[in-house]
């Protein structure tokens, strides 16, 4: 149900959207569901990929967290959990993504660079309200 149109459609209307996903590295890209194709079974690389962080800005999100490369799951597991729960405390993201990279700094299997610098933000610094509101 998360074809780029319809996460791109709804993301005005939510607080928060997480999408863990692959993409191109070489270009940024990351992929979603292809849109359903009208004329064809055979989607199009522009019915699934969605181009950068841009697209999220664009579409209406206020604040994007991106990768500037690929990094383990386990390590981005760990990341997140840190900087879901500093959300939670209602820490501004800019707050929530430090104490998320202190805390995998700080972190035995975690605590190289590799694990914990590539997480960039882009758009503005916003607290979330997290209460009682939908997510996609």
């Amino acid at each position: 149900m998360a074809t780029k149109g319809e996460v791109l459609k709804r993301l005005s209307t939510v607080a928060l959207v997480h999408i863990a996903a692959h993409g191109k590295m070489d270009t940024g890209e990351i992929i979603l569901a292809p849109n359903p194709a009208e004329e064809s079974h055979h989607p199009e690389e522009k019915d699934f990929f969605v181009d950068d962080g841009g697209s999220f800005l664009g579409a209406g999100a206020r604040s994007v967290l991106v990768s500037l490369w690929g990094i383990d799951d386990e390590a981005t597991f760990r990341f997140m959990k840190h900087f879901y729960k500093e959300l939670v405390k209602g820490r501004r993201v800019s707050e929530a993504l430090n104490q998320a990279m202190k805390c995998m700094r700080e972190s035995e299997e975690f605590g190289e660079v590799k694990y914990w610098a590539p997480f960039v933000l882009i758009g503005d610094d916003v607290t979330l309200e997290l209460n009682g509101t939908d997510s996609v």
